[in-house]
């Protein structure tokens, strides 16, 4: 293998994942020792995965303990956000996410909302709750209410020592589901964004940016995209963009039929990340394919297996070979279940650290790994480098500090003997059959 460090892509600003109410439950379960122990695993950069940033729900997600937003009333409105309160992100969002910062102070953090407060909603809901699915309103008092619902919430968390560098209005915007979730249609957004969700930041002196996503289909999405981007209003506001697993096919974005889309966003050179790892435990792969074990559906639990591990990999390479600037798990932790509080499907999704709630132990999962393989080595402001390779599937990053990082994978039955090239320098070593490597020149 060869790295060619005059052949250059992207900057890497980072790796990530989410804090979820759930996951921090159950880390409660096991007491202190554990809970520092798996916030090591994450974001130390010595003995853990290094994570840079951290994604934080702005109410109830769907791994929340119980559905909520921060602006609830029991009937009427609220325009003016007398009744909004931080009470229930106490519970266990800002603990964990303290406990976090307790191990690196410099974690970056962005907010992402699943569901806006309830009365700022139309019907049809999915189920029998009001914050599970409809439709946002369209109305002026409306949006003018949920951009100072944002801009509370930035600030709240602000007082709690916790500053919110980025935000996304709304988690899929196209999907109602059986747990905390809302539909916009592309004026709406569009509107929300370049009217009243700018102008709200700038009037509060708020330095938030505000990215377009998160994004999660891509042929309804991709239209709020079209939108957004074809907006000059809309877009003097846009800092970067915010794409899930879905929003990437083949090595190449996927914003639905419309290819302008993708050429508009390129042109514009705003950071791009991927926001959400795909969830693991595949309920829509019905039987096994063959290439893919994790496509045996397992109903019983999540099962947090090699085969997901390296699907992780192939995720990951494929959309840093895309582009993406930066690369965020989904779940950091959850238990051997790994249930959320959607009503009308169960899908058991894998995690990057398990707690087994009976045994009361932390397990790092094989996907752990696989995102450590590039996370705790690759430094914020890396460039993305060229390779070649005669046999092993092979990534190389350029760091600040001058000293390359080449990440690697051996699908093969047998140890892999290589010789890497990289830097300057020469070496040789052994990759384990259906096995990962990360080498350091």
């Amino acid at each position: 293998m060869t790295v060619n460090s005059a052949t250059t892509y992207q900057t890497i600003s980072g790796f990530g994942g989410a804090f979820n109410e759930r996951g921090w439950k159950y880390l409660q379960g096991l007491g202190a020792t554990y809970e520092t122990a798996a916030l090591k695993l994450l974001f130390d950069a010595t003995d853990g995965a290094n994570f840079q940033y951290g994604r934080i729900p702005i109410g109830a997600s769907d791994y929340a303990i119980s559905r909520y937003t921060d602006d609830e009333v029991s009937s009427g409105t609220d325009l003016t956000m007398a009744q909004f309160s931080i009470t229930e992100d106490k519970q266990y969002l800002i603990p964990y996410v303290q406990a976090a910062q307790a191990v690196n102070p410099n974690i970056h953090f962005w907010g992402s909302a699943w569901t806006p407060p309830t009365w700022m909603k139309t019907g049809p809901y999915n189920t029998s709750s009001p914050f599970d699915g409809g439709n946002m309103k369209g109305d002026s008092a409306t949006l003018q209410a949920y951009a100072l619902y944002l801009a509370k919430w930035i600030q709240a968390y602000g007082q709690q020592n916790i500053t919110i560098g980025m935000v996304v209005p709304q988690n899929e915007p196209n999907y109602q589901e059986g747990y905390p979730s809302c539909d916009w249609t592309p004026a709406i957004y569009t509107s929300f964004v370049g009217t009243y969700l700018g102008p709200e930041l700038a009037s509060q002196n708020l330095t938030t940016q505000i990215f377009l996503g998160t994004m999660s289909n891509a042929t309804n999405d991709g239209a709020i995209m079209k939108a957004v981007v074809n907006d000059a209003t809309a877009m003097k506001y846009i800092k970067g963009y915010g794409l899930q697993w879905e929003m990437q096919s083949n090595g190449a974005w996927d914003f639905g039929t419309d290819t302008s889309v993708v050429s508009t966003v390129t042109a514009s050179k705003l950071p791009l990340w991927e926001t959400e790892h795909e969830c693991g435990n595949y309920p829509w792969l019905s039987a096994c394919t063959g290439t893919v074990s994790d496509s045996c559906f397992n109903s019983g639990g999540a099962p947090n297996d090699y085969s997901y591990g390296v699907d992780s990999w192939g995720l990951i390479r494929d959309w840093l070979k895309a582009g993406a600037n930066s690369y965020n798990a989904w779940n950091m932790v959850l238990d051997t279940g790994g249930l959320g509080n959607d009503t009308t499907r169960v899908w058991p999704q894998d995690a990057l650290l398990v707690v087994d709630t009976n045994a009361k132990t932390l397990s790092a999962s094989p996907a752990y790994y696989v995102f450590r393989h590039f996370s705790q080595y690759i430094q914020p402001g890396a460039t993305r480098v060229g390779t070649t390779s005669s046999s092993l599937d092979t990534m190389a990053f350029k760091n600040p500090d001058g000293s390359v990082v080449t990440v690697m994978h051996n699908s093969g039955g047998s140890a892999a003997q290589t010789v890497l090239s990289a830097n300057g320098s020469t070496v040789g070593f052994s990759v384990p059959a259906n096995g990962f490597a990360t080498v350091v020149n």
